[in-house]
């Protein structure tokens, strides 16, 4: 081996390090981690270096003042990389209470324990050239090293794990390169630490080997940190006492594996011995990678454990006290929704979810979320089957029950297409409030009793907190609508007193007609009652207490086309108008009030261009089961706070003459018609409304 070329990869690795470690001390966020990170880096960039130094020197002279440096550095190193992961990842419930006061000063204080050591003949003994490969020979002080840094390494590993277990979705895709890059440089120096501790030696082709791999790391946690900005976010993890072991006894294998792999290499010695270890070290690290990070796996490991180590399938404390705190922390229906949907794949060993919401008023009941399932429109009414079902049902149904049959069949195409195995009715007392749906088990193994009976216990707490979320929205919406009654009778006030004095001017005129002072009072009286009565007509509105739907077969572009005739909108020159109308299916429905959305979403988009001229498009399309009416206007605009929390709701408006109670209606139509009206704007660009009517 020409070791003067072999020694460019400790170069390249340095290289490396020194980049990465002025980026991550600039870093503003998360000061504690990056800063930490950031020094890990420059340690290892002068650690790197020294190593290059020491090879180059190599086969001519030995300087063992560059390894010894390099090994006090390398002392500090693990204090810092423990560190970093105690301040990047927060547990909620630490294996080990106070592990972390604990660990961190520990850790610090043996660091520069070891790195004044590093000096000492009884850390490291001697370089030797045995068989044409240097070694570094190591005395007590160094064993003792290798157990401290096996020790931290136990640490940053068990935290790389818990960070990979509780996080899901596109944070876990974020941290993929970051916690890649921790974990096979953490690996690598336990292997290396591995064989110190039982040979009391290191191979230098083994640490030059390992620059390699360190640069890799360095280059995956550059990617993570500047694609995906990781240090910008903080992670909070919770555990499980008996499924939160496996770094700890992947690592208590791995040390008894080395022990017997040690008696093996004595047999074979030679260079076998070291092609052997390199191939155990690769299987290792390809094993434990595919158990952090395979979330099968896992699940796999621990449905093993639930099967072969308890009684029962689920711990009924746990669960309910996770469940309580997972709705607890929501903070809106839509966060509810999808709280239910996560505890349910997380305990039932299922991958997909749905729920249905059930709206008594129209007897509808329509697909709201779900997990790794087509986002397909689906909806059943009353007297369907299974809404009948439901009503009169309170218990998890399986698809294969030879009671419901008849159900099956019937919704055959519903059931495949959401592929559900199961059904549990969500219901408060005797309301229906929806349902969920699950798929088949992971592992294709039979629902047991015990599945059913956490399902209905879920079930149950869910209906409670949905039905709460919903009475709060309802109540919010009933004190608003009281405002505006309130608000109202000050406005039919006003109407009484202009009517009281037309009918004064009326009695007068009886005798004072023909008096030209009379005449122009009277007209002036008349323009200035008129255009009171205007900006009340404006402003005055109605909140029905229900809507009297009185559904027939309706097209839905003719009802575009007759509101578009009668706001006269098209009649404007200042404002360009244009239709583009798709064949649409015919749909159930109420032609007046839908008229009435049409015409309201029609006047609010004229009324948003700014000095009254831009345009206004309409198209009408079919899509995902829902017949599509897009109103788009070129007007001011909304902010995307204003449109999640204000525009929907009543008396809230950007109009100067508004209420704001039209859009609250047009919602309130759309829904007794089970469809839905979405809303998106750019400010000062203009807004698009789509309106979604369920096709039969």
């Amino acid at each position: 081996m020409n070791i003067n070329i072999y020694s460019l990869l400790p170069l390249s690795y340095a290289i490396m390090a020194f980049v990465m470690g002025p980026f991550l001390l600039s870093t503003k966020k998360n000061k504690i981690a990056t800063y930490s990170l950031g020094a890990a880096a420059l340690l290892q960039a002068v650690m790197a270096f020294l190593l290059f130094l020491f090879c180059r020197d190599l086969p001519s002279g030995i300087n063992i003042i560059y390894a010894r440096t390099a090994l006090s550095l390398a002392s500090l190193n693990p204090a810092l990389i423990v560190l970093f992961s105690f301040h990047h990842i927060r547990m909620e419930s630490p294996l080990f209470p106070g592990i972390k006061k604990l660990a961190i000063p520990a850790a610090t204080l043996m660091g520069i324990v070891f790195s004044l050591l590093a000096f000492h003949p009884s850390f490291l003994q001697s370089i030797e050239r045995i068989s044409d490969d240097w070694t570094l020979f190591f005395g007590p002080a160094g064993t003792a090293f290798s157990i401290y840094l096996i020790l931290c390494l136990l640490i940053i590993l068990f935290q790389m794990e818990e960070t990979v277990r509780n996080t899901q979705g596109y944070l876990r895709i974020r941290l993929t390169y970051l916690l890649l890059g921790i974990t096979a440089g953490s690996l690598y120096t336990l292997f290396m630490a591995s064989i110190l501790l039982l040979y009391h030696l290191i191979y230098l082709d083994l640490l030059v080997a390992g620059t390699t791999v360190y640069t890799a790391c360095w280059g995956m946690i550059a990617f993570a940190v500047t694609r995906h900005r990781l240090l910008d976010v903080d992670i909070f993890v919770s555990r499980h006492v008996v499924f939160a072991s496996v770094a700890a006894f992947g690592i208590g294998s791995y040390l008894v594996v080395m022990s017997v792999l040690s008696y093996l290499l004595q047999i074979v010695s030679g260079k076998w011995g070291l092609l052997l270890s390199a191939t155990f070290v690769s299987a290792t690290l390809m094993l434990l990678a595919m158990l952090l990070f395979s979330t099968t796996l896992q699940k796999r490991v621990k449905h093993f454990i639930i099967v072969h180590f308890y009684r029962h399938k689920y711990d009924y404390r746990l669960e309910w006290k996770e469940f309580t705190q997972k709705i607890s922390d929501a903070q809106d229906l839509n966060t509810l929704l999808n709280h239910i949907i996560e505890m349910i794949i997380e305990t039932i060993w299922v991958n997909q979810v749905s729920i249905w919401l059930y709206n008594e008023r129209s007897g509808i009941l329509s697909f709201s979320r779900s997990r790794n399932l087509p986002r397909k429109a689906g909806f059943l009414n009353k007297a369907s089957p299974l809404v009948q079902h439901l009503l009169h049902h309170g218990s998890p149904f399986n698809v294969k029950d030879p009671n419901v049959q008849n159900i099956v069949t019937h919704h055959q195409d519903l059931f495949n297409l959401f592929n559900i195995s199961v059904v549990v009715p969500l219901k408060k007392g005797e309301h229906l409030l929806g349902m969920i749906t699950l798929g088949a088990e992971m592992k294709r193994n039979e629902f047991i009793a015990e599945d059913y009976e956490l399902l209905k216990t879920i079930a149950q707490q869910a209906s409670g907190a949905i039905f709460s979320a919903q009475v709060i929205d309802e109540v919010a919406i009933t004190k608003e609508a009281e405002s505006f009654h309130k608000i109202s009778s000050f406005l039919v006030h006003d109407l009484k007193n202009l009517v009281s004095s037309l009918s004064l001017v009326l009695q007068n005129a009886e005798r004072n007609i023909s008096k030209p002072d009379f005449q122009k009072d009277l007209l002036s009286t008349l323009l200035n009652t008129i255009e009171k009565m205007k900006r009340l007509i404006e402003n005055l509105s109605t909140l029905p207490k229900e809507l009297d739907i009185k559904k027939a077969r309706i097209d839905i572009n003719q009802l575009v086309n007759e509101a578009l005739e009668s706001s006269k909108v098209e009649q404007l020159k200042s404002v360009q108008v244009s239709r583009d109308l798709n064949d649409l299916p015919s749909i159930q429905g109420d032609g007046e009030y839908i008229k009435k959305v049409f015409i309201n979403l029609v006047l609010n988009a004229i009324q948003s261009l700014p000095g009254g001229r831009g345009r206004v498009e309409l198209t009408t399309y079919v899509k995902d089961g829902y017949a599509h009416v897009e109103v788009l206007d070129s007007g001011a605009g909304m902010t995307e706070e204003f449109i999640k929390k204000q525009l929907f709701k009543p008396f809230t408006t950007t109009k100067k003459k508004g209420l704001g109670i039209g859009l609250y209606q047009c919602k309130a139509i759309m829904e007794a018609h089970g469809g839905n009206i979405e809303a998106s704007s750019i400010p000062n660009r203009g807004s698009q409304f789509t309106l979604k009517f369920p096709v039969e």
